[in-house]
């Protein structure tokens, strides 16, 4: 009697019916089949390793066990049964057992690895595919001796055209066979995904199809900046915005590659860059638009001019602060692996993703191919991973068709290929669009009290002030008057910051006599549309006070803007911030004004880089290359050590800021902490250092609602207009 084999069952709601069954071997083929289309919009070569992927990732389904688990999972009505069986060994097993140790090696990283992640080579996957342990004979054994077809086992005219592709060839970078085993593993993991998907959830595939042509997205930008022209004051600024965006649109039949876009603060740089893409990638046949944005608060005033040009339904932002109001369900599916036109992320989503290992972060990865990636605020990258992420960078232009365009005001000094700059003349523009003083301190070695400082900026009506910590920022706002002075940092939860900052450009726009101070954090400082004729920045990097004088006369309706570089009171954070700050002193300490021009930067960034012990401390090279000549890659160490926001030192705390916020907080108290719960809880988290976060749990001020998720419930530690603080005491009253 024949075997039925299957590869997944779908329950009936009405358990007297019979289950929905998928045929195992249906199953293996359409993933093969969808992998391999996948992998050959970067590669033909590889798209054959993408295929065997495929048709093996599930091989230990053949087994009669699973089969067995299978069926009883499926009659257990919701319960979990009581055992999981090994179906990915399997595979994995059957690659190095016909295919040898090196490319066996390479194909069982993918198999082995299609549910767990991509693990590290020693103490997991060696042990995984050795073939001399019983353990792992019966598991190889099980499946190959099942009924299973030989077009499966050995598919004709495969196995004798599996060339090496050179885009996995370690001469040409280090990194190169690891990224090419990742992206093969995206191909793998996105294709089981919707394959499965489309048997368990038929519905869905349908909402997954009904996004533009990204052809479709120019004429509405179009639109878009001809109306803005038309409404803007024809001042100097507006058109020489209008200059910038003619001579970039010029290059935009440019060959793929890396460019810069170098543009001072207010020089309307996103939309420029924007339509420079869409016009390259219409001429280049590129696949889509990735926006990548350093911080979630700059993201979604980014998100929300591109909703204002293209409508909401083909916005795609993915980063953990998203509102789920602003979902749908298309744009949910969309985020699982960015198969959409345009696509906003934040530059943990976009870089922890190329160096990741999980099966829900990998997927998404051979979406990038192809496309344009548009990587804003590109001084933002942390030092720490400069080496690695110039590594990928490189790779993806050279070897993955993909377009990449750094975009800033203060480009920094990276060791990558530009092909060219897109701005006709920076040094020009910098002095064209000069519309501030940016005037440096008189002695560098005198500090200036907080308190000296606060009665400073009240003589000014409107006026923004940028320090360097949260602290920095909780004791100048102390000693600020409380009347029409703003507090912004990252002590605020992000559902609170948004609100403040709304409010504050809401009282700007309506010209109001009453005082405006805002008292901030850098995050104030990137990408944020703000407009001040006074600006105050602690001394801090040379592109910190550049970005902080794009808060000042923005729009040029003054005829001189004026900024202030002071000594903070409190000493400079160590780390990287005080090594910004000393080189800012060694290059500017003669000057009593600052006049920039991109030689300034460039050797600013020159003298940073040089003054960093390495641009690859957590040996992430190290980790994701070849090591004797052998393919044994630490993926999972690599992807753990790879964390641009230090998450491991720090732990987040929810707040129940609002009604929402206290309504699910309830929600996973009583209930439990499912996925959506915790995603749209993100909005209402401050995450602080770990002894902070310990200091508040011996004060009983925060309580582990669920393992691992803490809430405050002391709100005594929660100021309505500075957020958290570890220091306030609960009896204390601001």
């Amino acid at each position: 009697m024949t075997i039925r084999y299957i590869a997944h069952i779908q329950p009936r709601l009405d358990h007297t019916l019979p289950c929905v069954l998928h045929d195992l071997d249906a199953h293996l083929n359409a993933v093969a089949k969808l992998a391999q289309q996948f992998a050959s919009t970067f590669n033909l070569d590889s798209s054959t390793w993408a295929y065997l992927s495929g048709l093996w990732h599930d091989l230990g389904k053949y087994s009669p066990d699973f089969q067995t688990y299978l069926y009883s999972a499926s009659t257990a009505h919701g319960e979990e049964p009581k055992s999981r069986v090994n179906h990915s060994s399997a595979g994995a097993l059957h690659a190095r057992q016909l295919l040898g140790d090196t490319t066996g090696k390479l194909l069982g990283y993918l198999i082995a690895g299609h549910h767990c992640g991509l693990p590290d080579w020693h103490q997991e996957l060696d042990q995984r595919l050795d073939l001399s342990c019983p353990q792992n004979q019966r598991l190889y054994q099980a499946a190959v001796h099942a009924e299973t077809p030989c077009s499966i086992l050995e598919p004709p005219n495969i196995l004798q055209q599996l060339p090496f592709p050179e885009i996995a060839n370690p001469k040409v970078h280090k990194l190169a066979p690891s990224l090419w085993l990742r992206m093969l593993f995206s191909c793998l993991i996105d294709a089981d995904f919707l394959d499965t998907e489309a048997f368990m959830n038929p519905a869905r595939p349908l909402a997954r199809q009904q996004f533009p042509k990204l052809t479709a997205l120019t004429p509405q930008l179009t639109r878009y900046l001809q109306t803005l022209q038309t409404q803007s004051l024809p001042t100097a600024v507006n058109q020489l915005r209008q200059s910038i965006l003619k001579a970039c649109l010029e290059k935009g039949a440019t060959s793929p590659g890396i460019y810069t876009l170098t543009v001072p603060t207010g020089g309307g740089k996103t939309l420029t860059g924007l339509s420079w893409a869409l016009q390259h990638a219409h001429i280049r046949r590129k696949a889509r638009i990735i926006y990548v944005l350093p911080y979630t608060s700059i993201l979604e005033q980014t998100a929300d001019l591109f909703r204002a040009i293209f409508g909401s339904a083909n916005v795609i932002e993915h980063h953990s602060n998203l509102d789920p109001k602003q979902e749908s369900v298309q744009s949910r599916l969309a985020c699982e692996n960015w198969d959409a036109p345009l696509i906003l992320t934040t530059n943990v989503q976009f870089f922890e993703s190329l160096f990741a290992n999980r099966p829900s972060r990998c997927r998404k990865l051979h979406r990038i191919t192809n496309s344009v990636v548009i990587l804003d605020e590109i001084q933002q990258i942390p030092p720490a991973f400069k080496a690695p992420i110039e590594a990928a960078l490189i790779l993806l232009s050279e070897q993955y068709g993909t377009t990449i365009l750094l975009s800033t005001a203060t480009q920094p000094v990276l060791n990558l290929p530009i092909q060219a700059e897109l701005a006709s003349d920076p040094a020009g523009l910098y002095q064209q669009l000069q519309r501030v003083r940016i005037n440096l301190p008189s002695q560098w070695n005198l500090p200036l009290p907080w308190q000296t400082l606060a009665q400073t900026l009240c003589q000014y009506p409107r006026i923004l002030c940028i320090v360097n910590s949260r602290s920095d920022a909780e004791q100048l706002f102390a000693a600020m008057p409380s009347s029409g002075t703003y507090h912004l940092s990252a002590c605020m939860c992000p559902a609170h910051r948004s609100e403040v900052l709304n409010a504050i450009k809401a009282q700007i726009r309506q010209a109001t006599t009453q005082p405006i101070r805002v008292i901030s954090t850098s995050l104030i400082e990137a990408g944020v549309d703000i407009d001040f004729p006074v600006v105050f920045r602690a001394l801090a990097g040379l592109d910190s006070i550049i970005q902080a004088a794009g808060r000042c006369n923005r729009e040029g309706l003054q005829s001189q803007g004026q900024v202030y570089v002071f000594i903070p009171e409190s000493p400079i954070p160590i780390g990287y911030q005080r090594k910004a700050a000393q080189v800012t002193r060694l290059l500017l300490h003669t000057e009593s004004e600052l006049k920039l021009t991109p030689a300034l930067m460039n050797h600013y960034f020159w003298q940073l880089y040089g003054s960093l012990n390495s641009e690859d401390p957590h040996g992430i090279l190290k980790l994701l290359s070849s090591q004797d000549g052998k393919p044994h890659f630490a993926f999972r160490t690599a992807a753990h050590r790879f964390k641009l926001l230090g998450a491991q030192d720090e732990v987040p705390i929810l707040i129940p800021w609002n009604e929402e916020a206290q309504v699910l907080l309830r929600q996973v108290n009583e209930i439990g902490p499912t996925r959506g719960r915790l995603r749209s809880l993100q909005r209402f988290v401050v995450t602080l250092p770990i002894r902070q976060a310990q200091s508040l749990q011996q004060e009983e001020a925060v309580q582990e609602i669920q393992p691992g998720v803490l809430q405050l419930i002391d709100m005594t530690c929660y100021h309505e207009k500075t957020g958290l603080s570890v220091s306030t005491k609960r009896n204390k009253t601001v």
